[in-house]
């Protein structure tokens, strides 16, 4: 962020030409592992190159308004920080991941995500993200616990073993958002479906088609598709009948349902056919006797 507000300072009453070139510049090749396509998570087959030239202008439009908030949560960052790490903590003691945490303008890629950068998994949250989604009420707090839920999460994978988000994505898309945001939810019992990386428009509606939806990811627990995996947990699906990344709502209540019966030290541990089997028994007992499915006949 420090070079970031170095940008901003010489770019903020430049034309756009200038503006572009100076990020280029003073950003972009100053962070080479961080700015690539895979970090700031683009399409497959889009380059960097081509989002800041076609979509840099909005992009700068979009920031100005939220640069305030940027520069609160940028400077309360170097304070907050250990904070953080120490709430964590208190629940989860065993925590044991070391490596670099990146505070960043993530070009309108992501709020928070882990990634690899240089072959190491990183912990990362773009302050620009944070700041259109959340403006003005912006609380980095229970984002920076969920995104490190996931590392700690992780710690408990069998040394070797093929990852559970690339083996079963659904399955796990379902658990590890679920528990993750459980685990933010009972860290920030007070906190916002927001503030929750959920929005009250997202669980209004998935809670609307929530029997149906049920339904059809109990029968896709074991999909590899990663297109299935867009619909239900990224904002980019293409089906027009299933609410925005609304498994990370359902994984909520499949994480609740089974936390009823287990302790965290057995949670972060499931694995296998027992977390098939746990999610799998969730599911059941939300989904009514009967619902009305999804009809598969008519266009997504």
């Amino acid at each position: 962020m420090p070079t970031f507000w170095e940008f901003w300072a010489r770019a903020e009453k430049a034309d756009r030409a200038t503006q572009l070139r100076l990020m280029k510049e003073m950003v972009v090749a100053r962070y080479p592992e961080v700015y690539t396509p895979k970090v700031i998570g683009l399409a497959p087959g889009r380059t960097l190159d081509e989002i800041l030239t076609h979509g840099f202008g909005f992009f700068m439009d979009k920031l100005a308004p939220h640069v305030p908030t940027m520069r609160r949560l940028s400077t309360q960052i170097a304070s907050d920080l250990p904070r953080f790490q120490q709430s964590f903590r208190r629940l989860f003691p065993d925590l044991c991941w070391t490596g670099t945490v990146y505070f960043l303008a993530s070009l309108g890629g992501f709020d928070g995500a882990t990634r690899e950068v240089d072959g190491k998994t990183a912990l990362m949250f773009g302050i620009d993200m944070i700041a259109f989604v959340h403006e003005r009420r912006a609380n980095l707090e229970p984002l920076f616990h969920h995104e490190l839920f996931h590392l700690y999460h992780h710690q408990f994978d069998a040394p070797g073993s093929a990852a559970e988000d690339e083996a079963a994505p659904i399955l796990w898309g379902l658990w590890g958002e679920g528990l993750a945001i459980h685990a933010s939810k009972v860290l920030h019992p007070k906190a916002t479906n927001a503030e929750l990386v959920m929005s009250d428009q997202l669980v209004e509606e998935t809670r609307r088609v929530l029997p149906a939806l049920v339904t059809e990811l109990r029968a896709k627990l074991a999909f590899t598709s990663m297109e299935t995996y867009r619909d239900f947990f990224v904002g980019n699906g293409k089906r027009t009948d299933v609410p925005k990344r609304a498994g990370h709502y359902v994984g909520l209540l499949v994480a609740e349902e089974v936390a009823k019966t287990r302790q965290w030290k057995e949670l972060v541990r499931l694995r296998g056919e027992p977390l098939r089997a746990a999610v799998d028994d969730a599911l059941g007992k939300l989904e009514p006797s009967k619902v009305r499915k999804l009809d598969p006949t008519k266009p997504r």
